[in-house]
């Protein structure tokens, strides 16, 4: 009997302590300490230690939403945390983080923990250069760039967290895969001689392939099948040949200023969408020369002199296909 109460009162502490363990933890506010407290704080710690102060950061991400492709803008939602076995946070708070490529909505939920250990809730919008060399395919980079402020590379250092930053289980965004966690921390240089301590921690996304394939790629594939379906018809069938050139050609603009010309910005470089576009605009170039040339050099009804250029055009068809195809890729 006294076994089962002595049982059942470790139990209860335990899911206590569990339950309740925000309530040991130290909530810290804005209003708790000024900027100048903070730095004359953390500059009495940098005249104890003989180096830098050294912070360990581990975020960990909530959410992803609002992505613009247009500016290549993302929204986040993540906690960070920052460790630190040279401080104190309850007397010296983090120093003021500068979020490089971000522009913060807010910071909340300031705690300091027992094991000490500083934690924030933070949201906000960040900005980077997306590749869009593979788009449709696309392999979403997302970094969070973070610097302290006014502190060098000799008197604040991070350092990467002893577990890799992760992201939050239930994290979707839709038609992509979470692709993993990249980390790194630098010294970035102004120019100006300063260094810098810089933490980058980039996620990886992936679009779904199939789904990308079938919005972006199958419907150049299938107009593009219909570009050497015309090689089939018979050679003489001029005005029939010229309909389906028409229609494949306004099908092609339409789908490629929709698709690209809105969802993207304007780039240096041409997309795999674009180069695919290219080659379908040149594969109906020839097609419509050659029959210029019929129309021009033979009588519509003259099935075999028709025949005959059209048979030397389906080898210029296959090799202008093929150096355009090299052109496009090697550059």
């Amino acid at each position: 009997m006294k076994n089962n109460l002595k049982n059942g009162l470790i139990i209860c502490s335990v899911c206590f302590i569990f339950l309740f363990e925000p309530v040991f933890a130290t909530e810290i506010t804005d209003e708790d300490f000024s900027q100048k407290e903070v730095k004359e704080a953390i500059i009495k710690d940098l005249e104890k230690e003989e180096g830098p102060l050294i912070y360990e950061i581990d975020i960990y991400l909530l959410d992803v939403s609002d992505i613009d492709y247009v500016n290549g803008g993302y929204s986040l939602s993540f906690w960070i945390t920052l460790a630190s076995d040279q401080i104190d946070f309850e007397e010296t708070p983090p120093p003021q983080i500068d979020f490089v490529n971000g522009k913060i909505d807010s910071i909340e939920q300031h705690y300091v923990t027992n094991d000490n250990r500083y934690t924030a809730k933070v949201y906000g919008t960040f900005f980077t250069n997306f590749d869009y060399t593979n788009y449709p395919i696309l392999d979403l980079k997302l970094p969070i760039i973070i610097e302290p402020v006014q502190f060098k590379t000799d008197e604040i250092k991070f350092v990467l967290p002893k577990i890799p930053s992760t992201v939050d289980p239930g994290l979707t965004i839709s038609g992509f895969n979470y692709g993993g966690t990249n980390e790194k921390v630098i010294d970035y240089n102004y120019g100006d001689g300063l260094d810098f301590s810089r933490f980058i921690v980039t996620y990886d996304f992936e679009t779904h392939f199939v789904s990308a394939f079938m919005i972006g790629l199958f419907p150049i594939i299938i107009m593009a099948g219909a570009v050497v379906f015309l090689f089939g018809l018979k050679a003489t069938n001029h005005d029939i040949k010229v309909e389906m050139i028409v229609g494949i050609l306004i099908a092609g603009i339409f789908f490629h200023v929709l698709d690209v010309g809105e969802s993207l910005p304007p780039l240096e470089y041409l997309t795999l969408e674009d180069k695919l576009m290219t080659l379908l605009y040149v594969m109906l170039g020839v097609i419509m020369i050659e029959i210029l040339f019929q129309r021009r050099l033979t009588d519509e009804d003259d099935l075999h002199h028709n025949l005959k250029i059209d048979k030397k055009f389906r080898i210029i068809f296959t090799v202008v296909v093929v150096i355009t195809i090299i052109l496009l890729w090697a550059f």
